[in-house]
Order: C-alpha cells, then sequence, then structure tokens
C-alpha cells in the first residue's frame, strides 16, 4: 500500500502539469501511459513476457499516435483497424493461442488514447 502512496505523490504532479499546459505535454502523457499498458497487456497474453505480438503491438501503437498526431486522422484509423485485424488473425494462428487477445488489447488501449487526445483538440470540450 506504501508504494501506491508514494507512485501517487510523484506521479501526480508531473499529470496535472501535463493536462495542464496542454500540447505535447498532454499527448506525451497519453502516449507514455498507452505503451506501459500496451506492453503490461502483452505480458498478460503471453505468460509473462512480451513476446513478438506484444512488440508489433507496441510499433503499430507508436506508428499509429504519430500519425495521429501528425493530423493524418484516415491513416491512423486505417492502421489501427488493419493492425487489430492482423494481430487477431496472427494471435489465432500462432501458439499458445493466448496471443489472440493482443490484438483485442492493442484495438481497446489505441481507441483509448486516441479518444482522450481528440477529446482534448474539440475547442470547448478540452482546456481551452
Amino acid at each position: 500500500m506504501i508504494i501506491r502512496i508514494i507512485s501517487s505523490v510523484v506521479l501526480i504532479p508531473p499529470t496535472l502539469a501535463a493536462i495542464w499546459y496542454g500540447s505535447p505535454y498532454f499527448e506525451a502523457l497519453i502516449v507514455l501511459g498507452g505503451i506501459i499498458c500496451v506492453l503490461e497487456w502483452g505480458r498478460l497474453t503471453n505468460g509473462g513476457s512480451v513476446g513478438t505480438l506484444g512488440y508489433t503491438s507496441l510499433f503499430l501503437f507508436l506508428v499509429t499516435m504519430g500519425l495521429f498526431s501528425a493530423q493524418y486522422y484516415p491513416y491512423a484509423g486505417g492502421l489501427l483497424a488493419a493492425g487489430t485485424a492482423g494481430l487477431l488473425i496472427l494471435g489465432a494462428l500462432s501458439k499458445p493461442r493466448g496471443n489472440f487477445w493482443t490484438g483485442a488489447g492493442f484495438a481497446y488501449i489505441g481507441l483509448a488514447c486516441l479518444a482522450l487526445i481528440a477529446i482534448r483538440q474539440v475547442p470547448g470540450s478540452g482546456r481551452d
């Protein structure tokens, strides 16, 4: 419990600063959180190690976030959809079969991060 309290005390100030000052700090915070989530999800779905599909998912996540940040929205959405489909297929065909969930996690984490950044960019919805 004490580790959680200490990590909260350490992480709250930079998180609030990133939210307050906005772009590019907010996007960097979201991408950093997404990287941590993708790696952790890769470990969870691959029996303790990230594995090839986990690192592929991380690469696709970083490229998707880069395209979205550069305002290539159709390409970012297309890569998210195609990457998810590819990861689902590769996961279903790989051994062990649990790697199927790596692709589902990529879609879930990717959509959540894109949504957070998109909402922040809308005038009136994000911080003005």
